[in-house]
């Protein structure tokens, strides 16, 4: 019995870091939200959110959405300080990440929104790319690379954010980290995917 107990007691402590491509995680996903497709697609109702279960705090990082349900595009998505992630307020709030918004093209953060990309199409994926050197990040609609969006992010951890910025309607988003093929090829010098190796 005592060395059974002894057992137990030296595999506690903190899991594992995530080996391989992130997916969304549960545990950090807002009661208004719901994930399928191997945590890879997120169903909303209102503000809901979801990050990746992977942080980064440096390098150059690559990953896609797609807004599925084409009646409504209200996603947001982008990165977020890892520790300031509130999952029951919406993607670009105040602390709340630095965000790209399907159904106009702009860009948002901190409740500030600013005119950035055309409309993308309808169902169109689109691409973020995260240069965590130097604490800025794109983003590439319609198959067009639109130039920086942010730059001067805090040096921090940050984790890919994807959600719902509608007060009225809910939405599905699915969201590609590199397990499968990119709609875009991602700009030169940038991982091809969020992960860890």
């Amino acid at each position: 019995m005592f060395l059974t107990t002894r057992a137990l007691i030296s595999v506690k402590g903190a899991p594992p870091p995530v080996s391989g491509f992130a997916t969304l995680d549960p545990l950090r996903t807002g009661a208004a939200a719901g994930l399928t497709g191997g945590n890879l697609s997120l169903t909303t109702n209102l503000f809901g959110s979801s990050v990746s279960n992977i942080g980064k705090s440096s390098g150059k990082w690559y990953f896609e959405v797609k807004c599925v349900d084409a009646s409504q595009k209200a996603t947001l998505f982008g990165v977020v300080r890892s520790s300031l992630y509130d999952k029951d307020i919406y993607p670009g709030a105040p602390n709340n990440g630095w965000c790209y918004y399907f159904y106009s093209g702009d860009i948002y953060a901190n409740d500030v929104v600013t005119a950035y990309a055309p409309n993308p199409d309808y169902e169109e994926w689109v691409g973020c790319y995260v240069n965590l050197d130097d604490w800025e990040i794109g983003f590439i609609s319609n198959g067009v690379d639109r130039g920086i969006a942010f730059s001067g992010l805090p040096n921090d951890t940050y984790c890919a954010i994807l959600g719902n910025g509608s007060s009225i309607t809910g939405g599905i988003q699915t969201i590609n980290f590199g397990a499968t093929s990119f709609a875009f090829t991602p700009p030169a010098g940038f991982n091809a995917g969020w992960f860890n190796p």
